[in-house]
C-alpha cells in the first residue's frame, strides 16, 4: 500500500484548489466569501453545497457531506484516498513519491501494480474486439439480430459498449497476442483457458453477447457472457482475477452513480438486459447484481451513492428470495429499502417491453416499503389464524429486524409486526429479546448509538476560532484543558489538535478533517461553515468562549453537589455540601476577572 508524507499531500492539495477541482463538476456562484452551488451528491432545487476556498473545503446543509478536495474525489468519482491523490497530483503534473522503491513492500507493489495494468489493457483490447465483432458483416449479424429482437436501441448498444464474441475457438486470443498481449495475461483476466493437453489456449467467451463490466473508475475488470441461442449456460460470467472480485462489483455503477446520488436512490435489478433495458429507457440510477447474490461489500458501495434502494428483481419465486435475501444484506448497511411490485414472472427488461416506461416509473413510484412486503410474502406461508403460525411467522422475520442497528428503527417495525399479526406489543419484545439474547441477533460491523447532541454555542465558538488560527490555537493550549470541554466529539477534536500541535505535526484545517473520521469531518465542517469569523479579534472571542466553558463546568458541578445534599440526610455531610456549593460560586464569579486577556 503507497504511503505519501504529509509535504507531498500538501504539495498536491495546494496545487488542486478546492473551488477549482469542484468548479469542473459543480457550477458555483459567490456568496460573501465562500462559494455556493447545487449538491452534486443529492437532488435539491435550493443550493445548500457550499465551497470555502479559504479554508479549503466543502459542506453541504441538506445532505451534510463534507471534506477538503481530496474527500470531494473520493465522493464524487467513487474512488478511494490513494486513487483521489494519484488523480490530482497528475492533474498538477506532480510526479508521485517513490521513497520505499528499495524496499522489498514496495517492489511487490510495483510488481502487483504493473500486472493490473497489463490486465486492464488486455481487458480494454477484449472490448474493443468484441465491439468490433457485433459490427462485423458476417460474425455480427445473429448478434445484431438478437438485439433487434429485444427492442435495444444502437444508441444503448454505444453507451453500455456491448459486443459478441465470434463462435470460434480462439478469436480473441489469437487477436490479443498479434496485439502483443501475452498469454499468461489472457489467462490471468480470464479471458482463455488452457487446453486438457497444456498446450495451447481457447477463449472462454464463444458465440455470446458480450457485456464488458467496470469497476466504479470505469476499467474494464471482467465480462458477462450471454446466449443467443438456447444453449446452457444462459449467462456466462468471468471468473475472479487481480482486477475483479464480483462481490465488490455492480453492472453499470460508473455509469449510474451520479444519477444515483442526484436521485437519492439506486434501483437494483438482478441482469444485464434489465439494467440496460431500464437506462435506455431514461430510468438511469440504476445497478445490477448480475444473478449473484447481493454482498456486504456492493450494499456498502450502494451507500456511498444513495441512503435509499428500491429492490426490482424478477418477479418469479427464484427472484423473490433474492430480493429477501438482499434486504437483509442492505439493512446491515442502514439503507432504506423498497420493493418494487414485479408480478407474474415479469423482470424489468419484459416488463417494459410490453408496457412501457410509464407503467414501470408507476411501478417504482408505488414500490413498498420492505417490512410490508416480506410481512405479506411470509403471511402466505403460515396460517396466522394459530399461535404456531404467527411464532413462525416472527422467527422468521426477527432475525431481519435484528439486523438494524438503530433501536428506535428496531422499535417501529416490531410495532408493525405486533399490529400484523395482532399480538400484544410487549410480548412481542420480549420474545424479540429472549431470541436476541439467545443469539438470533447477528453481530453488525457498526455499533447502534443513541444521536448525541451538538456540542454548546460556547464549544462550537472555541472550536472554529482555534481551527482557523495557529495563533488562537496555541493561546488556547495554554488557557484552557480539555476536561472543559463536555461534548466527546469536541473534546476528542481539542485533544487530537493539541497532540499535533506539540508533535510539530498541526498542517492547518484543510489537512486536518482529511485525517479525522467521516462524521467528524463533517460536524467540524459545517461548524466552520456556520460560525461566523472573528477575524483579528480572536483574542476577545477566544477569552469569551473560555470564560463560558469554565463556566458550564462549575454549573455542572454545582448541580450535582446539589444532587448530593438532596440525598443526605447526614448534618456534617450537608454542611460541609452548603460550604463546597458556596465556593464554587463565588469561583464562578471570580473566574472573569482570573483569566488570560482580561
Amino acid at each position: 500500500m503507497p504511503s505519501f508524507s504529509a509535504q507531498f499531500l500538501d504539495r498536491v492539495r495546494l496545487a488542486n484548489p478546492v473551488d477549482a477541482v469542484i468548479g469542473q463538476h459543480v457550477k458555483l456562484r459567490k456568496a460573501g466569501r465562500n462559494l455556493l452551488g447545487l449538491c452534486p451528491f443529492h437532488h435539491e432545487k435550493t443550493p445548500s453545497f457550499t465551497v470555502s476556498p479559504e479554508k479549503g473545503f466543502f459542506h453541504c446543509f441538506g445532505c451534510k457531506k463534507s471534506g477538503n478536495v481530496f474527500q470531494f474525489l473520493m465522493e464524487y468519482e467513487g474512488v478511494g484516498f490513494i486513487e483521489a491523490v494519484e488523480t490530482l497530483a497528475q492533474r498538477a503534473g506532480i510526479p508521485l513519491e517513490n521513497a520505499e522503491a528499495a524496499a522489498a513492500g514496495a517492489r511487490y507493489e510495483t510488481q502487483r501494480r504493473a500486472t493490473q495494468d497489463r490486465l486492464y489493457n488486455v481487458c480494454q483490447f477484449a472490448e474493443q474486439f468484441f465491439q468490433q465483432q457485433l459490427l462485423a458483416a458476417g460474425a455480427g449479424v445473429a448478434a445484431r439480430q438478437y438485439l433487434a429482437e429485444r427492442q435495444v436501441s444502437d444508441e444503448a448498444v454505444r453507451a453500455f459498449r456491448i459486443g459478441f464474441a465470434p463462435d470460434a475457438w480462439d478469436a480473441l486470443t489469437s487477436a490479443a497476442r498479434a496485439a502483443g498481449h501475452a498469454d499468461a495475461d489472457l489467462l490471468a483476466a480470464g479471458l482463455a483457458i488452457r487446453s486438457e493437453s497444456g498446450q495451447g489456449l481457447y477463449d472462454r467467451f464463444r458465440n455470446r453477447l458480450m457485456f464488458p463490466i467496470w469497476d466504479v473508475q470505469g476499467r474494464t475488470v471482467a465480462f458477462g457472457g450471454r446466449v443467443i441461442v438456447k444453449e446452457e449456460p444462459k449467462y456466462l460470467n468471468s471468473p475472479e482475477t487481480p482486477v475483479y472480485t464480483k462481490g465488490k462489483v455492480l453492472y453499470p455503477v460508473n455509469l449510474t452513480k451520479r444519477a444515483i446520488q442526484q436521485k437519492g436512490a439506486a434501483i437494483l435489478c438482478e441482469g444485464y438486459m434489465d439494467a440496460v433495458a431500464l437506462a435506455q429507457n431514461r430510468i438511469t440510477n440504476i445497478v445490477a447484481s448480475c444473478g449473484t447474490a447481493l454482498t456486504s461489500d456492493q450494499a456498502l458501495l450502494l451507500k456511498r451513492f444513495a441512503p435509499k434502494v428500491i429492490v426490482a428483481y424478477d418477479g418469479d419465486s427464484a427472484g423473490e428470495e433474492g430480493a429477501v435475501r438482499s434486504i437483509s444484506v442492505l439493512l446491515e448497511q442502514g439503507i432504506d429499502v423498497f420493493v418494487a411490485g414485479l408480478a407474474g414472472g415479469e423482470d424489468p427488461d419484459s416488463f417494459l417491453r410490453k408496457n412501457g416506461p410509464a407503467a414501470f416509473q408507476k411501478i417504482l413510484d408505488d414500490a413498498r416499503p420492505f417490512f410490508p412486503y416480506l410481512l405479506d410474502r411470509l403471511s402466505a406461508r403460515f396460517d396466522l389464524r394459530t399461535p404456531q403460525g404467527r411464532y413462525s411467522l416472527c422467527e422468521q422475520v426477527f432475525p431481519v429486524i435484528a439486523r438494524i442497528d438503530s433501536e428506535m428503527v428496531r422499535n417501529g417495525y416490531l410495532d408493525e409486526l405486533s399490529a400484523f399479526i395482532k399480538v400484544d406489543r410487549e410480548r412481542v419484545a420480549r420474545e424479540f429479546a429472549r431470541l436476541a439474547a439467545g443469539g438470533a441477533r447477528k453481530a453488525s460491523p457498526r455499533q447502534a448509538a443513541p444521536a448525541a447532541a451538538p456540542p454548546s454555542p460556547a464549544e462550537e465558538a472555541f472550536l472554529a476560532i482555534i481551527l482557523r488560527d495557529e495563533n488562537a490555537l496555541r493561546y488556547a493550549i495554554d488557557s484552557l484543558d480539555s476536561k472543559y470541554l463536555r461534548h466527546d466529539m469536541a473534546r476528542a477534536t481539542y485533544r487530537r489538535v493539541q497532540e499535533m500541535i506539540r508533535d510539530g505535526a498541526w498542517q492547518g484545517i484543510e489537512l486536518f478533517i482529511g485525517q479525522v473520521p467521516e462524521e467528524q469531518a463533517s460536524a467540524i465542517t459545517e461548524m466552520l461553515c456556520r460560525v461566523p469569523e472573528s477575524g483579528d479579534a480572536w483574542k476577545e472571542a477566544l477569552d469569551q468562549c473560555i470564560r463560558k466553558l469554565h463556566a458550564q463546568s462549575l454549573d455542572e458541578e454545582i448541580a450535582a453537589k446539589r444532587a448530593k445534599l438532596n440525598e443526605t440526610n447526614d448534618a456534617a455531610a450537608m454542611q460541609a455540601l452548603v460550604k463546597e456549593i458556596a465556593s464554587l460560586q463565588q469561583y464562578k464569579r471570580d473566574i472573569a476577572s482570573s483569566l488570560p486577556g482580561t
